[in-house]
């Protein structure tokens, strides 16, 4: 399978900026992901809006809660949909679980979402945080790696190994049967780790058309953690000025 090593070079860090925005994706029974729509973080407001591009496919289906694809909903709370899928502030573990994300106790909801994903055992949605501009004005993209559990056997155990920080990096691979776009995030020791997923590949590759991209680590966990919460990196590229991510017309909502 051939592959193109994109170019990386060192960024300047600075802090991320709270999370008000995160794509909901939901898993095709073909195992590849599809974006749905946008839940926002308005101050004390959440919003929730479907997709052009989702709600004119054959076979959308409306999310449980959100049956309405023309409506753009707000409520004072977090929509059960995604309330549910956060560890309980009661319950015993919810440290460990918050130390695993690297979170502090008092993380609010979008934080949990974004570095968890809100993914359930047997559930086929996933949240991942919307591409942002950090404080230096450069586009930032933070996501769990997809795939790690599908690699070779090395991958689990070169997971455990990264330190938060370290360079990582991106290569195509065009001839990949599942996806033409495929990304897949590459250690700096050579080991295949998993994939950019599907739903911000295309976006991803946009970047290394018009940058060239830092990958890097951001959290790391051993073999005792889930494989979705394995490994969340991060991809910070200098763009153009007026540069927005994700404003093609594929991601225009229907509100």
């Amino acid at each position: 399978m051939s592959s193109q090593v994109l170019e990386q070079h060192p960024q300047r860090q600075s802090a991320p900026r709270p999370v008000e925005r995160l794509v909901v994706t939901r898993r095709s029974g073909q195992g590849r992901y599809a974006s749905l729509g946008f839940l926002e973080a308005r101050g004390e407001t959440y919003e929730f809006s479907y997709l052009r591009s989702a709600v004119s496919n054959p076979e959308f289906v409306p999310l449980p809660g959100f049956s309405d694809p023309q409506r753009r909903y707000r409520e004072s709370y977090l929509f059960p949909l995604f309330a549910e899928r956060m560890m309980s502030p009661r319950r015993p573990d919810r440290p460990s679980y918050l130390r695993k994300l690297a979170l502090d106790p008092d993380a609010d909801a979008m934080e949990i979402l974004a570095r968890s994903g809100g993914r359930r055992n047997g559930d086929t949605i996933e949240l991942f945080r919307a591409p942002y501009q950090d404080d230096d004005g450069r586009v930032r993209s933070d996501f769990l790696v997809h795939g790690i559990r599908h690699m070779s056997p090395g991958a689990s155990e070169e997971v455990a190994r990264l330190q938060r920080g370290e360079k990582l990096l991106l290569q195509t691979e065009p001839e990949n049967v599942y996806s033409p776009h495929a990304i897949v995030v590459v250690s700096s020791r050579s080991v295949k780790l998993g994939y950019v997923p599907d739903p911000l590949a295309g976006f991803v590759s946009n970047l290394c058309e018009i940058s060239a991209p830092c990958a890097e680590v951001q959290v790391a966990n051993g073999v005792h953690v889930v494989p979705h919460m394995r490994l969340l990196i991060s991809v910070t590229a200098e763009t153009p000025r007026g540069y927005r991510p994700l404003s093609g017309p594929e991601w225009e909502t229907v509100s």
